[in-house]
């Protein structure tokens, strides 16, 4: 799983800093491989606003693509997992971090 934060809409922030207007909502964009299936796939979900509450949501982030679900197949997912999972162990404790979680992996 990758999450990064998104830029806020460029008319958003430009309506803030130039007429005052109200501050853009923050959103996040979280990656996340699905492996246990029987076609491997990543697909990219748009999650917020944050920080994350009761009024927070996530979606299938299609933007700039034609797909609905804007899945990305991934046809050698078995020869990576051992360097996936390497990855996201090393990140653990930031991925916690950000999800205020105690236990994510």
């Amino acid at each position: 799983m990758v999450i990064d934060v998104n830029q806020p809409n460029k008319t958003d922030a430009l309506s803030y800093f130039d007429k005052g207007g109200n501050i853009p909502k923050r959103w996040a964009k979280a990656s996340i491989s699905f492996g246990a299936t029987e076609e491997p796939y990543v697909q990219e979900f748009v999650v917020g606003p944050l920080p994350i509450n009761g009024d927070s949501m996530f979606f299938p982030d299609t933007f700039g693509t034609h797909g609905e679900d804007a899945k990305i197949r991934i046809y050698d997912m078995d020869d990576s997992t051992g360097f996936v999972h390497d990855k996201v162990m090393e990140m653990d404790d930031v991925v916690r971090d950000l999800l205020e979680s105690q236990s994510c992996l």
